[in-house]
């Protein structure tokens, strides 16, 4: 028997916060760093958030950790009328430092039915 203290690392993943789409530290063009690294217990997030309002956007951005558990997969909710409204892309993964960028969820669509057109 081995009563010994094991450490265990839970996923690690990036978290910031752009400040209304003012400061670029979150934003498209991240670049994560170790002030950015938290340590999660599920899985991490990131979020692209388009704001209009008669035609005048916002993108804000957001990474972090998930309250549950998520598979890779990226989901868009919202929509626009008449130039007001909001889009919110999210996307859940689950291996270390994934939400460095948006995933890109045209090409995950086309890589998977490539994938399943080679099995036929």
């Amino acid at each position: 028997m081995y009563d010994g203290i094991f450490v265990v690392n839970g996923l690690t993943c990036y978290d910031c916060t752009d400040a209304l789409g003012l400061v670029s530290t979150c934003g498209s063009n991240f670049i994560g760093n170790d002030i950015n690294e938290v340590n999660c217990s599920t899985s991490c997030y990131n979020t692209k958030t388009e704001v209009q309002v008669l035609g005048a956007s916002t993108i804000v951005y957001t990474r972090g950790c998930d309250s549950t558990t998520h598979n890779m997969v990226c989901e868009e909710t919202g929509g626009f009328v008449f130039g007001t409204g909001s889009v919110i892309n999210t996307c859940h993964c689950s291996t270390d430092l994934c939400n460095n960028a948006l995933f890109n969820t045209g090409s995950v669509l086309i890589t998977i039915c490539a994938f399943i057109m080679t099995k036929l």
